[in-house]
């Protein structure tokens, strides 16, 4: 009996501190959101041959976890400039989740936050 009490007892203690590094982790930050979302810009802008600048902003937070605002700032001859938007989810660190499609019916580049870097032309 009291095998398996003791058992039991370091089972339960070996679950215990698995579950509170993993549960701490999964915490998102306002700003792991933000700078996330803006990688996020960022590799997208630079896969994108009309896209010149990128952002990020207009983030909120939300039971378990944070939402930001990714901008893509696009210029080609035909649409001259305009600018791009994608809702963003983050719940867990390094993993997001769409909530929008992207938006690019923003004429012109000041719909956006302030331009955070222009791409070698």
């Amino acid at each position: 009996m009291r095998g398996r009490l003791v058992a039991c007892a370091g089972l339960a203690g070996l679950l215990l501190a698995l579950a509170v590094p993993v549960a701490a982790s999964a915490h998102v930050t306002m700003d792991r959101a933000f700078d996330g979302t803006l990688l996020y810009a960022k590799r997208t802008c630079d896969r994108d041959s009309w896209c010149k600048q990128y952002g990020a902003d207009g983030c909120y937070r939300f039971p378990g976890g944070a939402s930001c605002a990714a901008w893509l700032y696009q210029q080609n001859q035909r649409d001259g400039r305009y600018s791009c938007k994608r809702r963003l989810s983050w719940t867990v660190p390094h993993h997001f989740n769409f909530l929008t499609r992207w938006n690019c019916k923003y004429r012109g580049w000041d719909w956006g936050p302030p331009l955070k870097r222009a791409t070698a032309d």
